[in-house]
């Protein structure tokens, strides 16, 4: 009895001392910790630290990291200040470092804690390596962790990793979200590396549709203009993106106002009615028409012309039209004449009757072929000759303007046309007819000398002649005597 209570606490001992090493070593924060890198294929000296983190006193450590084929170690720098010794598992003889690394440190006589920087191993990167996360084993016995008292020293292990990827990302824009319409997906807002188009964060996913935020261009259909009687419709606002309503359109009240025109349906009467809903205006009633004739074709001198009865207020055409007679030829054959000299005018007498006219006459004056009309009061001026008829006189201020020559002058009144011809003499504007177009003066032409000025001349002339004629005899004389 006694040897089986013995046993029972025995194992009861036992299994108390294993569940304290086990709270022991998962309740400890200290770890052995392998970094992070990153890095593209084919890159070198991509640099992983191992670090004993957290550590309590502790003067003896062994590590191990083991990798994969596609990593190769290159170098390892070991922190030599942690005194003692401190190496890997590589031998003078080996070309590579081995795999797993080892890296043993240890210092005999002194304790240290805190973060404890043991080496940074560097790595060589496959120039196949595929895109991904390379794991770098972390692990250790537990014997090989110890204190100056050689008790062990327990410690967690946290693997380290080589991320290969095929961009750094150091080039980005920032990109701003873009909301959906009726027809066109949107985006959020994200940030995109320029240099392989990868989103690093947000999304640029389309998003759903946005039926409310219509695109356009936008058009109105289906309106209607209100008239006098009936109400209208401003039409409703269709998106052309989507073919959908955007905005109804709204009612127009009528508008009361008519739009009378004058109505007939036979010689005797006319009317006003609305076009639009036939009413007649309020107190009217239908009236006889008033009737007069007007010119549908003028009267030349070689053809009649026509007139047609018309009412004056509708339009309406009775049918009945009567002739007027040719035009009445009243040229005058005589010719005026205007001498810039003096200060009167040019008289043209006309055969047409002073009596006859009711708004004056229309008078021309042909320059370089084109016509110019003058105007009354201003460049002529009209009375009446002993026979009543029509007498026009153009002024010296309108004639001064003229060059010399002649002018056909167009004369035209009631029933009839006469035509002169004005010749202008002793102007100051020259001999060039195309100035008068504009009344604008040319410069004049230069004159010949006058009889007089030319005896003057040939008199001097012939004078100097004589003079070195006698000059040549009295020089030849003396040069004779003197032989």
């Amino acid at each position: 009895m006694k040897k089986v209570l013995a046993l029972i606490v025995a194992v009861v001992l036992v299994a108390t001392l294993s569940l304290s090493a086990v709270v022991m070593v998962s309740a400890t924060s200290s770890v052995i910790v392998a970094s992070e890198a990153t890095a593209k294929a084919g890159d070198t000296g991509v640099a992983i630290t191992v670090t004993l983190k957290d550590s309590p006193d502790i003067t003896a450590a062994k590590v191990k990291i083991a990798y994969p084929s596609e990593l190769t170690v290159e170098s390892v720098e070991l922190n030599t200040s942690l005194g003692g010794q401190i190496g890997t598992n590589k031998k003078p003889k080996d070309t590579a470092y081995p795999n797993p690394l080892l890296i043993n440190w240890s210092n005999g006589g002194v304790d240290f804690s805190g973060d404890l920087l043991l080496g940074t191993i560097k790595f060589a990167v496959d120039s196949e390596a595929a895109e991904g996360d390379y794991t770098l084993e972390v692990s250790h016995n537990a014997a090989d962790m110890a204190d100056t008292s050689e008790t062990e020293v327990a410690f967690g292990d946290q693997n380290g990793k080589i991320t290969v990827v095929s961009c750094f990302h150091e080039h980005t824009k920032d990109v701003a979200a873009v909301a959906s319409t009726c027809k066109t997906a949107g985006h959020a807002a994200y940030t995109e590396c320029t240099d392989c188009g990868a989103v690093l964060s947000g999304s640029k996913d389309a998003l759903p549709l946005d039926s409310a935020n219509h695109e356009g261009p936008f058009e109105t259909r289906d309106a209607v203009e209100a008239t006098c009687g009936a109400s209208g419709y401003t039409g409703d606002t269709y998106c052309t993106a989507c073919g959908q309503i955007k905005e109804s359109g709204k009612t127009i009240d009528a508008t009361g106002a008519h739009n009378f025109v004058w109505i007939n349906d036979n010689k005797e009467a006319h009317w006003q009615q609305c076009t639009v809903c036939k009413q007649l205006p309020e107190g009217t009633e239908s009236e006889a028409h008033k009737f007069e004739y007007k010119v549908v074709k003028e009267a030349t001198l070689e053809a009649e012309g026509l007139e047609e009865e018309v009412c004056s207020v509708c339009g309406y055409k009775s049918g009945e039209t009567k002739a007027i007679p040719k035009l009445e030829d009243y040229t005058d054959t005589k010719e005026a004449e205007y001498d810039a000299t003096g200060t009167a005018g040019s008289e043209i007498s006309t055969k047409i009757p002073k009596s006859k006219l009711t708004a004056g006459l229309n008078v021309k004056i042909t320059v370089d072929g084109k016509a110019i009309e003058l105007t009354e009061g201003t460049d002529y001026d009209v009375t009446e000759d002993a026979q009543g008829n029509a007498k026009v006189t153009l002024k010296p201020a309108y004639l001064a303007k003229l060059a010399n020559g002649s002018y056909k002058v167009e004369i035209a009144g009631a029933g009839g046309v006469s035509t002169s011809t004005v010749t202008v003499k002793n102007s100051a504007v020259g001999t060039t007819p195309a100035a008068a177009a504009t009344g604008t003066a040319t410069t004049e032409t230069p004159k010949s000398p006058k009889d007089g000025d030319s005896n003057v001349v040939l008199a001097i002339v012939t004078f100097l002649a004589l003079m070195s004629v006698c000059a040549c005899v009295v020089t030849y004389r003396k040069k004779r005597s003197s032989k």
